[in-house]
């Protein structure tokens, strides 16, 4: 749900200090994170046909929610309890299965192509920077080495003009969103073909 993406601005006033900001360290401000954070967790376990098997969406939680989500948690993470925390990770992984299947799936084609993947450029790119996000949260290296190595393909399709097609060609409402995935895995993982791209 899209409201629940206000995750990572709560958490970073309550974790920021600095002039004017009136909500850190507010106590009301962390019970809002962590009540949006349950609140993702029931829409995760909404989107699992069978609880038995967590890769079996029926509607994958938006990439750009996971990645607020894991941003707002590394900010409070140590302002939770340890089964909280627990509970949190847990979940994350669920969620971010999907995505880690989606980009294996990729690594059977030559280049990253969208028709060819299933979902158009801006998405993809995403999927790549939730993947690697988890897998820096969760330790784990294989999920930050298949997102790298995504990423790698996704940048040598590049247009010659600059951009990634989407339907054929390049569309203004998109592009900058391929441009800001791109970015996030350049200060990720701080590759100078990533830069180059951008």
């Amino acid at each position: 749900t899209p409201h629940a993406q206000f995750i990572y601005p709560l958490a970073y006033f309550y974790k920021t200090r600095f002039p004017g900001n009136r909500y850190f360290m507010d106590p009301a401000i962390l019970a809002a994170v962590r009540a949006l954070g349950d609140h993702i967790i029931l829409q995760i376990d909404a989107s699992i046909k069978d609880p038995r098997n967590p890769t079996d969406s029926k509607g994958q939680i938006c990439q750009r929610l996971l990645a607020f989500w894991m941003d707002a948690y590394v900010l409070v993470k140590s302002d939770l309890s340890p089964s909280a925390c627990r509970t949190w990770e847990t979940a994350m992984k669920r969620a971010l299965l999907p995505l880690v299947k989606k980009l294996e799936g990729c690594m059977t084609q030559r280049y990253f192509n969208s028709y060819s993947f299933g979902t158009s450029a801006n998405h993809a790119i995403l999927y790549a920077v939730a993947v690697c996000l988890g897998g820096r949260l969760l330790n784990k290296h294989g999920w930050r080495k298949l997102a790298e190595t995504f990423t790698d393909r996704f940048v040598d399709s590049q247009h010659p003009d600059g951009y990634w097609p989407e339907h054929g060609g390049p569309v203004t409402s998109y592009t900058p969103v391929s441009v800001a995935g791109v970015a996030r895995m350049a200060a990720l993982l701080n590759k100078k073909s990533y830069k180059e791209a951008l």
